[in-house]
């Protein structure tokens, strides 16, 4: 996606020895002309139906942030959308138990706790508006829950985190959003914002938790050459692209096969924020 000045680059890589369709991690951006949205999801593995919540949750986000700017800067606004995302769940639960009947596997009893208990999944959300002047940049806000990271790149070095700092901060326990009910008190209560100024040149990067850790880990030479073998991937059709695709993908497990990187699904998303012309 090229639009507005805002080059948006996506990948997805499911765990090694899973299909792609198994990947559990979600991304989605959106534009109009006063800005770009991105969010990106990571599914729990443990729960049910938790790459459709994942789905689901950074459609919503995407969707609902570009309309209104206050979900990643507000908490009332935010909790508001985990209510909405929520309100959507009860569809997808009814068109999962309605499609497995029709294929004659029935839901079975010892599924129905795990429905009950419904799907969990993290949450990071970007947004980037357009200022009158394209040499002023484009400020951002984003909201977190959970251990999905935004980077903040410059010049190929990272100048910003969000919302874990270090690659030590992530364990296996994250804050997490259910898909059966809200607290949204308690939601309000632990999401977490930022904000910046990304410049002409400067990238956002969005990335859940595996890929997030690694590059929090890393040193700065390899990140900085990994970087400038990513941007070598950043094009207008790169969900077509089937060898950039396949190439990151490659990538990823270069990095797994090394055991730097965890064995998890991965979802990024790259935000360029073009020069000025």
């Amino acid at each position: 996606m090229n639009t507005a000045g805002v080059r948006a680059t996506r990948f997805l890589v499911a765990k090694h020895g899973h299909r792609d369709d198994e990947c559990e991690d979600a991304l989605c951006v959106l534009a109009d002309t006063a800005g770009v949205v991105a969010a990106v999801s990571d599914g729990a593995s443990e729960s049910l139906l938790a790459r459709a919540w994942a789905g689901l949750l950074a459609d919503a986000a995407a969707r609902d942030t570009l309309r209104d700017p206050a979900v990643v800067a507000d908490r009332g606004a935010f909790a508001r959308f985990t209510e909405g995302a929520v309100a959507e769940w009860s569809v997808v639960v009814d068109k999962y138990v309605a499609d497995r009947a029709e294929r004659g596997r029935p839901v079975q009893w010892y599924e129905q706790p795990g429905l009950a208990k419904g799907a969990f999944a993290t949450l990071l959300a970007v947004r980037a508006d357009a200022g009158p002047d394209p040499r002023d940049g484009r400020r951002w806000s984003a909201a977190a829950l959970g251990d999905s990271c935004l980077f903040h790149i410059r010049d190929r070095a990272l100048i910003g985190s969000f919302p874990v700092d270090a690659a030590e901060d992530f364990d296996s326990s994250p804050e997490l959003l259910c898909s059966r009910g809200t607290d949204t008190a308690l939601i309000a209560e632990r999401v977490r914002f930022a904000a910046g100024t990304a410049l002409p040149g400067d990238r956002l990067l969005l990335a859940t938790d595996a890929l997030a850790a690694w590059l929090l880990g890393a040193d700065a030479a390899t990140v900085t050459a990994w970087l400038r073998v990513v941007e070598t991937y950043e094009n207008e059709d790169e969900n077509e692209d089937e060898d950039s695709a396949g190439a990151f993908a490659r990538l990823i497990g270069n990095e797994r096969a090394t055991g730097a990187l965890r064995n998890d699904d991965v979802a990024l998303v790259v935000l360029h924020f073009a020069e000025p012309p």
